[in-house]
Order: C-alpha cells, then structure tokens, then sequence
C-alpha cells in the first residue's frame, strides 16, 4: 500500500478492513499450516512454467498429428522455445531475417 492511512478495501464490507479478533486468529491458524510446510510447497511453483511451455508445444505439434518422421517437429519445436522466451513478437523476426513479408491481418468483422 502506497498510502496506508487513505487505502480503501474494495472488496470488504463497507469497504473497511476486516476487525474480528476470532477471525484473525482463525485465519492466522490457517495460514500457519501452510507457514509450516513452506520447504515442502515452494519447489511446486516451477512446475507452472513447464506447464505453460508444455502448453505452447502442444499448441504447435498437436498430439493427434505425427510430426516425428520429419524435420517439422523440430522447427515446432524450436518455434515453441521462441515463443517462449520471446513472446509471438519472434514471428516478426524470422519473417524478417527470411525477406518475408509480414502480410495482411484483417479483423474477421471486415469480412
């Protein structure tokens, strides 16, 4: 909070801070559990990235469709690492370094 004394609760009640003693300690218990076990759920978080990378792999080599017998599967492959690390902005970049040219993006409502 940048401006503690004049933040606002959006989401609360009367846009108040929550005030229940009961409730604190409840929560505080709560949270506690997972303070305890800390070592245990950090390493978890870096599964999210794999998944995501994963996500963008698939997205270029679908499962249902055999790429393997061909050089495909790596350009693919190598497509996903780009995107990746560089957003879909690589596209711009290939097509560049190619001569390609970037074409024509038109908005399906100007159909």
């Amino acid at each position: 909070m940048k401006d503690p004394e004049n933040y606002v609760h959006k989401h609360l009640p009367k846009k108040q801070p929550l005030s229940d003693e009961n409730l604190r300690v409840k929560l505080e218990a709560v949270f506690q559990r997972f303070v305890n076990k800390a070592e245990e759920l950090a390493p978890c978080g870096s599964s999210q990235s794999n998944e995501s990378f994963n996500k963008v792999v698939t997205s270029k080599h679908p499962k249902d469709k055999f790429y393997c017998g061909s050089e495909s599967l790596d350009y693919r492959v190598a497509s996903a690492v780009c995107q990746k690390n560089r957003g879909t902005s690589y596209v711009k970049g290939v097509n560049a370094k190619l001569g390609l040219s970037p074409g024509n993006n038109k908005c399906a409502s100007n159909f």
